[in-house]
């Protein structure tokens, strides 16, 4: 979330500067053109806000990581370490600074305060115009006849039409649109034409829509002055364009007549939404000078519009090198050099040591049973991603926590390190006075025995953990011997790959685990005999199909369960 966070606050950033060159740009065009265009401005909104609009897609893309190399056996006499307290400890007897909120949250916090700001004006603004909604009547039939004639030659529906005294000049308002116009409008019929056909025009444009788009970004933007200067720009833009809409309709010998209201409505004051008048005595100019010279548009004004849409592409380059992306590790190219480490470990007598190691990192980064996912690549991880590998023993491995110094400093060390060849797989003492186990689990074969496995499938571990049976979906399973269920659900060791599961303690440090099973039939607590029934085969969690993973644990580690179960020899 924080780096999504980041990438949005980036873009934000962004629309400064791109908005700051989209009006200049704008305004360069514009002069050398003589006259303005809502294609120019709205293209030069469309620059203004692209930073923002493309940083969850920037965000969301995914960047590769090269893959993870595997976990090898450190020589702790060819690592030369100093004889000085590890820096894991040193790191955890460090006192605790005051943890401060990171640049991302305190600028997300002054933004939101400006936001609460900037809608706290626009309710301002609404509420000045509802009062003039509230304070207006509905016009009557006969009120009502010069617009719909009008609306009527422009092949558009008549809007509602409301009249109120406290209106300086008639405008359009609204999502739907709603003219309000002051009363003594209509006294003028030819002054209530021209102001009612601009207004029709606009309605039929959309321009209220655009606006209301417009003050939208202008609250969301809302420290941005540029985005501000082009919306000001484009409501000028609009109402040039909508003064030669309106001038077609009316009859070029219009213009002048046109032109005189217009003018008659400049004297009264700027309303809360955009009216008939303009807004500033540069653009009231750049109105008047348009009617006059007949309304005519701006030609290749599209040609203009897209000139500062390339604008768009250095800010876009320039955004994807600053915005952080999800990172997603690539798999694995290589598991280990010529067998799976954890039988390394117990080879060289480090089992305890490495289990122990394995089981701190999993409390950091979860992973799959042996069946699914390698469990022993987690500390490969931990160590590409700025963990210290210290060595215990001769060739167990602990994962620490380290800071960019003590990484690069194992890093520069790294060299010097040098893995023990690997060693055939030593036989494991078998532990002794095993309970009876002897009962069969499900009728079917095994198609994964227990040890390493060099043809598996994709995502496997090397070594795998225990014994696949396959079974038509379905098919009964049974405990092999007296015991007690301490597991009994979806899940196993913190990761759904193993599917539902059920875990049976036999007694004296045994246990035995089933995997992937379709449905269980047994819950935590109860109290079997042997051949009672616990679930069933199915091929849920991470499964190619109907099977059942059977593990073999004594005080916590696995054992080959082919000597001490039936029917998996």
């Amino acid at each position: 979330m924080t780096g999504l966070l980041t990438a949005l606050l980036i873009g934000a950033a962004l629309t400064l500067p791109a908005a700051g060159l989209a009006w200049l740009a704008g305004l360069a065009l514009q002069a050398r053109a003589g006259q303005s265009s809502p294609a120019l401005w709205r293209s030069a909104r469309l620059v203004a806000v692209f930073p923002l609009l493309l940083a969850p897609v920037l965000f969301a893309i995914p960047q590769s990581l090269p893959p993870l190399p595997a976990l090898e056996f450190i020589n702790e006499t060819a690592l030369d370490l100093p004889a000085a307290t590890p820096v894991r400890d040193t790191l955890l007897a460090a006192p605790t600074a005051l943890a401060l909120p990171s640049p991302a949250i305190l600028l997300a916090a002054v933004y939101a305060i400006g936001l609460i700001a900037s809608l706290l004006l626009a309710l301002r603004r609404h509420y000045h115009r509802r009062r003039l909604l509230v304070h207006s009547r509905l016009a009557d039939a006969s009120e009502r006849g010069l617009l719909e004639r009008e609306a009527g030659k422009l092949d558009l529906p008549a809007p509602e039409l409301r009249l109120c005294d406290r209106a300086a000049s008639p405008f359009l308002t609204g999502w739907r649109g709603v003219i309000i116009a002051p009363e003594r409008l209509l006294q003028t019929p030819e002054l209530a034409r021209h102001a009612l056909v601009h207004e029709l025009c606009h309605l039929r444009r959309g321009d209220e829509r655009d606006r209301l788009l417009g003050s939208a970004l202008t609250i969301v933007l809302w420290f941005n002055w540029p985005l501000r200067q082009i919306e000001r720009e484009l409501d000028a833009a609009r109402e040039i364009a909508c003064d030669s809409d309106a001038i077609d309709a009316l009859g070029r010998s219009q213009c002048k007549a046109y032109a005189a209201t217009l003018i008659e409505s400049m004297r009264s004051s700027a309303q809360p939404v955009s009216a008939f008048g303009p807004h500033n005595r540069r653009q009231r100019e750049m109105r008047i000078k348009s009617i006059l010279s007949g309304g005519q548009t701006v030609r290749h004004s599209f040609l203009a519009a897209g000139a500062v849409l390339v604008l768009a592409v250095p800010v876009a380059y320039a955004q994807t090198t600053l915005t952080p992306r999800r990172a997603v590790s690539a798999p694995v190219e290589q598991i280990a050099p010529s067998a799976e480490t954890r039988v390394l470990a117990h080879a060289h007598g480090q089992g305890e040591g490495f289990e122990a190691a394995l089981s701190g990192a999993n409390a950091v980064y979860p992973s799959a049973p042996d069946d699914g996912q390698n469990q022993s690549l987690t500390l490969a991880h931990l160590q590409q991603s700025g963990m210290n590998v210290e060595a215990s023993t001769s060739a167990a491995v602990i994962a620490a926590p380290v800071g960019p110094e003590a990484a690069a400093w194992q890093n520069a060390s790294s060299p010097a390190q040098a893995p023990i060849p690997p060693a055939a797989p030593a036989a494991a003492p078998q532990p002794a006075n095993a309970p009876d186990m002897s009962g069969a689990i499900v009728p079917g074969r095994v198609t994964s025995a227990y040890g390493p496995r060099p043809a598996r499938p994709a995502g496997s571990p090397v070594f795998h953990g225990g014994t696949d049976i396959a079974a038509p979906a379905g098919t009964l399973i049974s405990a092999p011997g007296a015991g007690t269920v301490i597991h009994a659900q979806m899940g196993y060791q913190g990761s759904e790959r193993w599917g539902n599961t059920v875990e049976i303690d036999h007694g004296d440090g045994w246990s035995t685990v089933y995997a992937h099973l379709e449905t269980i039939g047994v819950t935590p607590g109860q109290s079997l005999a042997p051949g009672q029934r616990i679930g069933a085969v199915g091929s849920t969690g991470a499964a190619t199909g109907p099977h059942v993973h059977v593990e073999l644990h004594f005080n916590g580690e696995r054992v080959d369960p082919a000597g001490y179960l039936a029917g998996l020899d």
